[in-house]
């Protein structure tokens, strides 16, 4: 795999969220989350920005800021299927190299983490990459807002393979549940690699509740 040298940020949205309807559109600061979204999404520098959006009245907010929005169907499952809709309407062509996915509630992302995210993809082997840190507030193992991430990797190493994600408390080998790791996001992922243009089904390992990031995991 050669390096990285054209990719695209994409931030999902949608007004009819389950737990927080018409999030994207909550006012903060005289402006829309969505719009603090996209305004930190440039300032990682990497590439393009696209809104990608189930609502015409989302695309209107992100439009009259400057932004670009694109418009998906409403009923995808998850985020990344809204992305994979996105991307093929802007980029049919298949210039872009790769796919960085923004969660579109980051309204403090730090513009180093998309550019992190992208690393990882200067690993050859590396498919898909996302971020994630260690669990440091105890209440945070049982909230199923937070998604944890089970990952192997050697004692002290930053990087390791993810194993399956959890909006569970994630069990220990004692039988009790574990700190794990807290799934930050952004994720990125090559744009010409199998899963990084269409959908695949969602994977058994994505415990009780759906989440997006289990969607290329293999089955079991």
């Amino acid at each position: 795999m050669t390096a990285i040298e054209n990719p695209v940020i994409l931030i999902p949205a949608r007004l009819a969220s389950t737990r927080f309807p018409r999030k994207p559109l909550a006012e903060i600061g005289g402006e829309a989350m969505i719009v603090h979204v996209w305004r930190r999404a440039i300032e990682a520098d990497l590439g393009p920005v696209f809104v990608a959006c189930a609502d015409g009245e989302i695309a209107r907010v992100v439009k009259a800021a400057g932004g670009d929005a694109v418009m998906t169907g409403p009923d995808h499952p998850s985020g990344s299927d809204r992305i994979f809709e996105a991307l093929g309407a802007i980029d049919a062509e298949g210039a872009f190299d790769a796919v960085i996915n923004v969660q579109g509630d980051l309204m403090t992302l730090d513009a180093a983490l998309p550019r992190a995210a992208v690393a990882l993809l200067d690993d050859a082997e590396v498919d898909i990459g996302t971020l994630a840190a260690g669990i440091t507030d105890e209440a945070e193992i049982e909230d199923p807002n937070v998604v944890k991430a089970v990952v192997s990797c050697a004692p002290g190493a930053a990087k390791g393979s993810a194993l399956y994600f959890s909006r569970a408390a994630v069990p220990s080998g004692a039988g009790r549940a574990s700190w794990g790791r807290r799934h930050w996001r952004p994720t990125s992922w090559r744009a010409v690699c199998s899963c990084g243009r269409q959908p695949r089904p969602t994977s058994p390992r994505c415990r009780h509740k759906p989440v997006a990031c289990s969607r290329p995991m293999p089955p079991g």
